[in-house]
């Protein structure tokens, strides 16, 4: 629904003229919705300029929302020019704070712009809105409004890609939102009453707002608050208690009328109130301390009451008392929202200085109202009683104003209990004589009830106690069992000391043995080195006699070739090549047998005896076994999780309503007999109010730990959620809707030994009352491959129990399937591992619930779709293992130095990458070391290997640039020649890439050898529209941290072991000598509409400088890779292509930019380019 509030008829004086220029207007407006097919627009006719913001239009907007079922408002900003724009944007905002979350408001730019937080691209409709624009005649014949917006609309495109013509900027405000936003927006408001002429609106009775202050920093909020009442006739009485000199308000840019009144001294709080009553001049009157504020309808809601109930005095609104936490964020302490009891009021004040509004009647009657000034606490309390001798109050059960608790105060007038004390004495003592026989009857009575509410109170505690009583017997009972076990553990350790006396005998007898082998290898370390000297002593022989055969071998090679015999002898020597190679085939599938069985040996209790052989021995095994497989530093990927009885498991329950069944299930886990457990309960935004009420039921277990989603996020990442906050070695889940055995943990985990990493139980299925209706169990399955036997069916269910470090290394649930996770999960586990880490425990310890609310036709289309995709993904994965993509990949990797981790870096490619693909090693102008060691040692060694010499250096970015000249790939591996490739990393960076649409860039989880994160993507920190930082998602993190292991989209991609969908060569250049080309690839590909990843299970290992003891070329390196003039010249490349300045802390410090204004800045950045 389009509603058109004002009639356009501009400055027209009423008569033929105007109705004939409103009609135009009215016709133009249908005109232009026939052009964009929105219908008939509404016409609410207000008179051109004369748009009030007050109660009756944000009310009519209310209606209207509530009318056509709105969820979207869309509104102009508070930051137009025109008076009637402004005036509705605020009406609109105060409209969606009243749904209470259930509405989105957009504020839209007509003819000034706003600080946009959502950008849409109008590229395909702009026609279509200069369409509708040509239908304004009377305006275009006035104003060129058209060239103004398509220029406003041009201007939005500047950060998007190229390719969009034209944007329009919104300022979209999410329900939830819109209270915060009114306070953060009341002073720009203020700053634009100027514009608004409060007098326009229908005026009725005026209201004075009594402020006293002390001058305190909160009194503009205060004042602000006042300026966005609804009710458009109200005067402000600022008193100045403080009296120190002249308060220093904006009166011009106050909405009502404002007056100061002083004293010119310090004034109490009830001298205050009463120059404020005194002061003020209108009919109702209500006082506002400096740090407390109104919502925007509380005077117009009180007002109303007063204005229909003409026998009342007063009437107040609910308040809410609350303390700020931190910036925008506010905590409830209380809440004042109670009906009137006159007796209450009596006993106690429960109204807030802030929520009441009374007649003025009440100060010029025959008993006029006064503040008590010899009362300086309660004294609100004492004016509320004289009031009530003028009148009964009414309460509005509304909260709409709110009063500030600070950081040094509690709830009431003081903290001081003695003086509390005997200020409520004095008004005791001042009132007593006062009050009638009856009304002391209602104060007694009501006395007598809270002594009645007292007394069951004291029953119900000595109830709670007899109850202990009875528990402190049963304790008892406890001791003497404990006792008993006691002594039966004493029995035990006793025994348990006669078999340590047995070991300790075992071990010495072991320790003579290692003696005794200790001195054999001695032997055979010495046998070793003789017979080490006489082979040195016969190679020196050979290498002559080598160099003589070489001689005379490449005489007769010379003349063997130029004959005629070997030219007719080709075809045979061919037919030999081809066997000779089978048979090289054969030896290297032996010699990987050997390796993994030295690997096994290694690793197993035979490895122990390493450790006692020669250092020189020791080092010779353990190169000889690193040959067949690439491993991080240290070790494997991450840990695993203790296989220790006492393992913490963790049991994680998504929650998402289910209600009835909710209680049952939360128990079961709570209560399980394994002692190590800890339950971790997300509750995703559930719509059924009964679930808070069951959750805050064990909110205080030790056990549990509750967490909740402010938004519905999908069962992915609400499991993603509760991982990352979990402990347990070893992870459980339960769906909200099922229940465990007691003993379901115990049970399982007797199955559970080292190297385990999934097992899985059977389950009893169970209907909605909890009636077993049928048993599964997986024994009768093969599960021997698990990745091969789940490809087709998924078996490995409930009860799942993951080792912790399954996580680390193949990542968290993927969010893409919401209704299959734990199947994606499972596949990329047994891909990634043995089918020996999967254990399946046949015991019933799982109560599985079919019920009506379990699944719909659509979730259940979902999950079918979403199986498919995993399923094809999988075999793409085993593809991917075996050497078969449809894409052929170019792996381009730089030379400077590093020469033996260049060959360590070109070895892990060799094991892990088996697609078609070529690696083309750029050398970028290395010492002649390294580039002897090239010749020697890589080229011509790897048979997918092309080695490119570059006589000088030309910096990382040109460098890759020459280099991916010369590649005939189809995809594009960025790869370090520092860094070392596990096992199943291509696979999954090639899924990752392959199953999102429009993917530029996925880069992987790169890790140092202290196994913490140097990165797993790029974000970018946003200082203001020109200033950014790039910062590393997950740097310096604990390789085993979960937090590490999402699925996430960045903002930018480091270069170094990066996938690249385009050919990134034309994006790198000399402007970029030394660093922050990867930034400037990645704004690039975003400017084409390309998305970049991150591939949580893709691990590579950075054998950075920084952990090298020695290292070729290490000062040259250095001085290249850190030159800060170089990395500002960078920067000025990047400001070039984006308008985007990096702050960098290393290069700003060492160029002195910190010192620069930002016009200074840009000037350097310029003539840094023009030298670049």
């Amino acid at each position: 629904t389009v509603i058109i509030l004002t009639d356009g008829g501009g400055f027209h004086p009423d008569g033929p003229d105007r109705a004939a220029y409103v009609a135009q207007r009215r016709q133009e407006s249908r005109a232009a919705a026939a052009v964009l097919g929105y219908g008939e627009p509404v016409f609410w006719e207000y008179r051109d300029r004369e748009l009030c913001y007050d109660e009756a239009l944000v009310r009519r907007l209310c209606d209207a929302i509530a009318m056509t079922g709105a969820c979207w408002l869309y509104a102009p900003s508070p930051y137009e020019l025109h008076p009637d724009h402004r005036h509705l944007s605020l009406a609109a905002l105060e409209a969606a704070r009243r749904q209470s979350g259930g509405l989105t408001l957009a504020f839209y730019e007509v003819g000034a712009p706003l600080p946009p937080n959502r950008l849409l691209d109008i590229s395909d409709l702009l026609e279509r809105k200069s369409q509708a624009m040509r239908c304004f005649t009377s305006q275009l014949s006035v104003q060129a409004y058209d060239r103004h917006v398509e220029a406003l609309n041009r201007y939005r495109t500047y950060t998007l890609p190229r390719e969009v013509e034209a944007a329009e900027g919104y300022w979209v405000i999410a329900g939830d939102a819109v209270a915060e936003s009114l306070r953060i927006l009341r002073p720009v408001m203020a700053e634009r009453w100027r514009m608004i002429d409060a007098s326009a609106a229908v005026l009725g009775p005026r209201v004075s707002v009594i402020m006293r202050t002390m001058d305190r920093p909160e009194l503009s909020e205060a004042l602000h608050s006042v300026a966005a009442q609804t009710y458009p006739d109200i005067e402000i009485v600022v008193v100045d208690a403080r009296g120190a000199g002249e308060l220093m308000l904006e009166k011009a840019q106050s909405r009502f009328p404002l007056r100061i009144i002083s004293a010119g001294h310090t004034l109490g709080r009830s001298a205050a109130a009463n120059q404020g009553l005194d002061a003020a001049q209108s009919e109702y009157l209500i006082f506002l301390d400096d740090d407390d504020w109104f919502e925007p309808d509380h005077i117009a809601g009180l007002v109303e009451i007063l204005e229909r109930e003409s026998g009342i005095i007063a009437a107040y609104a609910g308040v809410r008392c609350v303390r700020r936490l931190a910036k925008d964020h506010w905590e409830t302490v209380q809440i004042y929202n109670d009906p009137f009891d006159a007796a209450r009021l009596r006993l106690e004040n429960f109204i807030p200085i802030n929520a009441l509004l009374f007649r003025r009647a009440a100060l010029s009657s025959g008993r006029p109202c006064r503040f008590d000034e010899e009362i300086d606490l309660y004294e609100d309390w004492d004016f509320w009683l004289q009031l009530l001798q003028h009148g009964g109050f009414q309460h509005r059960p509304a909260l709409s104003a709110n009063y500030r608790i600070h950081e040094s105060g509690g709830l009431g007038v003081s903290a001081d209990e003695q003086q509390a004390l005997a200020a409520f004495e004095t008004l005791v003592g001042k009132w007593r004589s006062q009050w009638s026989d009856r009304q002391l009857m209602d104060m007694m009575a009501r006395a007598r009830h809270l002594d009645r509410l007292l007394k069951t109170t004291e029953e119900q505690r000595a109830l709670a106690v007899r109850k202990l009583d009875e528990a402190g017997l049963a304790v008892q009972s406890l001791k003497a069992a404990y006792d008993k076990i006691q002594q039966q553990v004493e029995d035990r350790d006793r025994q348990l000391e006669q078999l340590h006396s047995r070991l300790e005998q075992l071990v010495a007898d072991r320790d003579r043995q290692l003696e005794q082998s200790e001195n054999r290898i001695q032997q055979l370390d010495q046998e070793w080195k003789r017979r080490c000297q006489e082979l040195e002593i016969r190679l020196e022989a050979q290498q002559l006699e080598i160099a003589q055969l070489d001689q005379d071998w490449q005489s007769r090679y010379a003349w063997v070739m130029n004959s005629r015999s070997w030219r007719l002898t080709a075809p045979l020597r061919d037919g030999a090549r081809w066997l000779r190679e089978r048979r090289d085939r054969l030896s290297v599938m032996l010699a990987d047998s050997a390796w993994r069985l030295g690997l096994i040996v290694y690793r197993g209790p035979g490895g122990g005896l390493l450790r006692r052989l020669p250092f020189n021995w020791k080092q010779g095994a353990r190169r000889w076994l690193r040959q067949g497989v690439i491993t991080a530093p240290g070790g494997s990927a991450v840990a695993r999780a203790s296989s220790d009885k006492n393992a913490l498991v963790s049991i994680i329950v998504p929650i998402y309503n289910h209600a009835d069944y909710l209680e049952q299930c939360l128990s079961s886990a709570l209560n399980q007999t394994y002692p190590e457990i800890e339950v971790i309960a997300v509750d995703d935004a559930s719509t059924d109010p009964r679930i808070q009420e069951i959750l805050n039921q064990w909110v205080n277990h030790p056990r549990l730990r509750l967490f909740a989603n402010p938004v519905n996020r999908g069962i992915a990442e609400t499991q993603n959620r509760a991982l990352i906050e979990s402990r347990g070695d070893i992870i459980g889940f339960l769906d909200c809707d099922d229940y465990l055995r007691p003993d379901a943990v115990d049970t399982c985990l007797r199955y559970w030994r080292e190297g385990i990493i999934y097992a899985h139980s059977a389950r009893i299925n169970v209907d909605e009352s909890g009636r077993e209706v049928s048993r599964i169990s997986f024994e009768h399955l093969p599960r021997q491959d698990y990745f091969a036997e789940n490809l087709e069916r998924m078996y490995a269910t409930h009860f799942k129990l993951i080792g912790r470090e399954a996580f680390a290394r193949v990542g968290l649930f993927d969010p893409r399937f919401d209704a299959a996770q734990d199947y994606d999960l499972l596949m990329r586990i047994a891909f990634h591992y043995p089918g020996s880490v999967f254990i399946h425990a046949p015991e019933f310890v799982y109560y599985h619930r079919f019920h009506d609310r379990q699944a719909t036709e659509t979730y259940s289309i979902s999950q079918r779709e979403a199986t498919k995709i995993i399923q094809n993904e999988g075999r793409l994965r085993q593809a991917i293992r075996e050497g078969r993509f449809d894409r052929f990949l170019s792996i381009i990797m730089l030379s400077f130095g590093k020469q033996r981790q260049t060959l360590a870096a070109l070895a892990s490619l060799q094991a892990t990458v088996k697609p078609p693909h070529e690696i083309i090693l750029f050398d970028n102008g290395s010492d002649s070391e390294t580039v002897a060691f090239l010749h020697e040692r890589i080229d011509g060694h790897f048979p997918t290997v092309r080695v490119i010499y570059h006589p000088t250096n030309l910096g990382p970015a040109a460098g890759r640039r020459e280099a991916l000249k010369q590649a005939r790939g189809e995809w594009f591996l960025i790869f370090d020649n520092d860094e070392i490739a596990e096992p199943g990393w291509l696979e999954e960076l090639l899924i990752r890439a392959v199953s999102q649409p429009d993917v530029g860039a996925v880069c992987c989880k790169v890790a140092f050898p202290n196994r913490r994160l140097q990165f797993s993507g790029g974000f970018i920190r946003q200082f203001d529209e020109e200033l950014i930082e790039l910062g590393l998602y997950d740097r310096d993190q604990d390789v085993a941290d979960l937090a590490t292991a999402v699925f996430r989209e960045c903002d930018w991609c480091p270069i170094g072991a990066t996938l690249f969908t385009v050919n990134p060569g034309p994006f790198l250049h000399e402007g970029y000598p030394n660093a922050f080309e990867d930034a400037g690839v990645s704004m690039a590909l975003r400017r084409q509409g390309l998305r970049l990843l991150n591939s949580p299970a893709s691990w590579v290992w950075h054998e950075h400088f920084l952990f090298q003891e020695k290292m070729d070329m290490r000062e040259r390196y250095v001085r290249h890779r850190y030159n800060p003039k170089r990395m500002l010249t960078s920067i000025a490349s990047f400001y070039a292509e984006t308008g985007m300045i990096i702050q960098d802390e290393y290069v700003w410090r060492e160029n002195g930019l910190f010192a620069l204004s930002r016009v200074e800045l840009k000037q350097l950045l310029d003539r840094s380019r023009t030298v670049a």
